[in-house]
């Protein structure tokens, strides 16, 4: 079993149609819609039957942060034309203290990334790309499959989804999703991740 996140795959290595379909999600997720930010924490999500979706917590500790959420409307995966796919662009404002930790929790996870005993990828399930940009931390990257809810990995994919769904919900329904976000923060700190 896979607890923590992997190290991303070589493009050099990658097998063609892959490589492609990771350079679409790009352009459509990310490149199209540039963040100019100090920091920005990065997770891109590709479900095997499912519309892909990107979230990016950014901000500066001097100013104002924000979690923006990029999702196809279907699928790239053999998509024709992805360039025509329309992409929905979502932002809210976070409070700084809890950007603050998930940079934290994103940072210790990231440079954590190692091999596993046994790699475990299958052809259904979800792929969760990791990575964190910063001036003075450079850049991290490192991926999961489908992990185990109750692992470190499983626990960033669960603060992944209540941040989209922090994104999604109303002004009136988000209290309920900043209240597991906080929880989520509080697991990571009770497992020895400093400066939460």
């Amino acid at each position: 079993m896979v607890t923590h996140l992997v190290p991303e795959m070589s493009p050099f290595e990658i097998v063609p149609v892959i490589a492609s379909y990771h350079l679409s999600v790009s352009r459509s997720l990310i490149y199209g819609h540039m963040i100019h930010q100090k920091h920005v924490a990065t997770v891109v999500c590709l479900p095997s039957f499912s519309p892909e979706w990107a979230i990016r917590v950014c901000g500066a500790p001097e100013s104002d942060y924000s979690v923006v959420l990029t999702e196809t409307a279907t699928s790239l995966w053999c998509c024709a034309k992805p360039t025509e796919v329309p992409v929905t662009i979502r932002e809210r404002p976070i409070c700084p203290k809890i950007a603050h930790s998930i940079e934290v929790i994103w940072i210790a996870l990231l440079r954590d990334v190692r091999q596993p005993d046994d790699l475990a990828f299958g052809l259904d399930g979800e792929t969760y790309h990791f990575s964190f940009s910063a001036p003075f931390h450079g850049f991290l990257a490192g991926m999961t499959w489908s992990p185990r809810s109750e692992t470190p990995a499983g626990k960033l994919v669960t603060l992944t989804q209540a941040l989209r769904d922090y994104v999604q919900a109303d002004s009136q329904s988000s209290d309920g999703h900043t209240g597991l976000i906080c929880e989520l923060i509080e697991w990571f700190r009770l497992q020895g991740i400093t400066g939460l």
